[in-house]
């Protein structure tokens, strides 16, 4: 959405070392990190900071501020799992001293009066599909954008692992 990282670093750490079963007694301990830090800068120059926690919050679960030098951006949901979350777009601009709710358009919507969730966000990804293939189009996800994500997801591996920051390969998006 903003652009490809350039370079990333990364620290990723184990904060809860063991979880319960959900309906069960047993406690297992965790093995993947659910504390992810990651810091770098996209190919545009901007500076880009991430930070990731794994388990439930009392507040927002997921919340994502874009400050550009016309305004603010803040995109929140009380569920932090983005893919399937209800999400809320707010902004502002100028003088506003707040952020306020924006509304899409419908033509913004590629399915309307679809619910949310997982089978809203399955619904809507197969249609934007269609309708690349229709119109010739790029949007929606394809393998070039899973590759271009695991090599992202590998650099931030290796930064963490090698505490130092490191180039992400680009790859031609078309």
């Amino acid at each position: 959405m903003l652009g490809e990282f350039a370079s990333i670093g990364a620290h990723l750490e184990i904060g809860r070392k063991s979880v319960r079963v959900l309906g069960e007694p047993a406690i297992i301990p965790v093995t993947a990190p659910d504390q992810v830090a990651i810091i770098g800068r996209l190919q545009s120059g901007a500076t880009a900071s991430v930070f990731y926690r794994g388990g439930a919050s009392r507040s927002n679960g997921f919340h994502w501020e874009i400050n550009g030098t016309e305004g603010d951006l803040v995109i929140n949901s009380p569920d932090g799992n983005v893919q399937v979350a209800e999400l809320k777009l707010k902004g502002g601009t100028g003088a506003d001293a707040q952020v306020k709710d924006i509304a899409l358009s419908e033509d913004a919507e590629i399915i309307v009066n679809v619910p949310g969730g997982p089978a809203g966000n399955v619904a809507r990804l197969y249609a934007q599909f269609a309708k690349d293939v229709q119109e010739g189009t790029h949007i929606a996800p394809d393998f070039a954008r899973a590759l271009a994500r695991h090599q992202l997801l590998e650099a931030i591996s290796l930064a963490s692992e090698t505490k130092s920051f490191q180039p992400i390969e680009q790859l031609a998006m078309t």
